[in-house]
């Protein structure tokens, strides 16, 4: 039972021990029930009973992160460079203004974010972004 302020969701094998303790908790405090999962913590939850599959997606999360990054008008592709390139310290800019300007673009906040995304429910970003409405 994963409680956060005010919301909390009960998950069971047996439907009996869930509408136990609904009607506990109940009797001590004025409950509202929602019916079957569709959304917690901003995660959107996808449960296929025939495929006995529960899914886990951040669709509102992934958008920020395209319109904080102005990535709203990008052209998806499968793999976004060369495949086994060896990248180089020759490849670095070079000039006053090639660095400063990418001082200007916050890569670290981007690739942390990506991570924690494929890493708390997304894996495959690309498949994630691609199954968004405006995609």
């Amino acid at each position: 039972m994963p409680v956060y302020v005010d919301n909390l969701l009960l998950t069971s094998n047996l439907k009996d021990a869930i509408q136990h303790v609904k009607e506990d908790l109940a009797s001590h405090f004025m409950i509202h029930d929602q019916g079957p999962i569709k959304s917690i913590l901003s995660m959107k939850v996808v449960h296929d009973r025939a495929a006995c599959t529960i899914s886990i997606s951040q669709p509102g999360y992934i958008r920020s992160i395209i319109d904080n990054f102005n990535m709203s008008d990008c052209n998806l592709v499968s793999t976004p460079m060369e495949q086994n390139i060896r990248l180089s310290r020759t490849m670095c800019s070079t000039s006053p203004e090639e660095k400063e300007e990418m001082r200007k673009i916050p890569y670290h906040e981007l690739i942390s974010k990506l991570l924690y995304l494929a890493v708390a429910t997304c894996p495959d970003i690309l498949r994630c972004w691609r199954t968004l409405p405006f995609c």
